[in-house]
């Protein structure tokens, strides 16, 4: 949220050109952290070391395969946030590039915003009724903002809500799946089961943003967005496969 505000002022401030350069700063600054987080968690360690692998076996043994069928088709849709950047900064073109790209990137912030608040009311609801019906209603969420999204050229309003659905959309959603994973997977296969996820949201991301991308440039952003919206339409209807089998003891949602 922090991020994109400032990346608003500056782009207002210095341009868009000077304003990347910025991104040097998290950028070195994380790099940082990382090294000194690592060496941190250096240390003696207990208990038998076990070779890193995936374990594929295991996972199918454990069910996993059908419930990562809606995250598949979810993840073809889920297009990178660029693409939405790029459609608001569009809409808003007559108030001057630089002003539109700070009107878009504050949009992003609302975006994440509602993201972050939606992720954390979604966890308290997942512990109610399970993964399954928070990940169907952030697939809903999001055939509702790429519909908005499409036809915000009727009114900026309609990209102000769409933007804020897809972050209530992304939050909903990206907690189902990691709460479906640590749900129904032993500890020993949890590593597994989340590497698998995460391969699934990149190459989705990567398909999905290909695809809709060509469309926007080729046919129109309509096209682009609708093409999206289908696949999380599909995401929804498939979501009812999106459980397995439960250690015991456990509810699988």
């Amino acid at each position: 949220m922090v991020g994109p505000l400032l990346a608003a002022v500056l782009v207002a401030w210095l341009g868009l050109r000077p304003a990347i350069w910025f991104a040097f700063v998290p950028g070195m600054l994380a790099a940082i952290a990382i090294i000194v987080a690592a060496r941190e968690a250096r240390g003696p360690t207990t208990g038998v070391r076990r070779p890193m692998r995936l374990d594929v076996r295991g996972l199918r043994r454990a069910g996993i395969g059908r419930p990562l069928l809606p995250v598949l088709l979810f993840e073809c849709g889920n297009l990178a946030t660029t693409l939405l950047i790029l459609r608001a900064t569009d809409l808003f073109t007559t108030l001057g590039f630089a002003n539109a790209a700070s009107l878009a990137i504050l949009l992003y912030a609302g975006h994440n915003a509602v993201a972050a608040l939606i992720a954390l009311l979604g966890g308290f609801w997942l512990d109610r009724v399970g993964p399954r019906r928070v990940f169907a209603s952030g697939a809903i969420a999001y055939v509702l903002a790429y519909g908005l999204i499409a036809h915000a050229s009727i009114h900026w309003g309609f990209a102000v809500a769409g933007f804020l659905l897809a972050g209530a959309g992304i939050g909903l959603a990206e907690t189902a799946e990691s709460a479906l994973i640590a749900r129904i997977l032993p500890d020993e296969l949890r590593g597994s089961g989340f590497g698998v996820v995460g391969g699934i949201q990149a190459v989705g991301n990567i398909v999905g943003t290909v695809v809709a991308g060509a469309l926007y440039a080729t046919v129109s952003p309509a096209a682009a967005f609708t093409y999206a919206g289908a696949w999380m339409l599909l995401s929804a209807c498939t979501a009812g496969v999106f459980r397995a089998r439960a250690p015991s003891g456990q509810n699988p949602g």
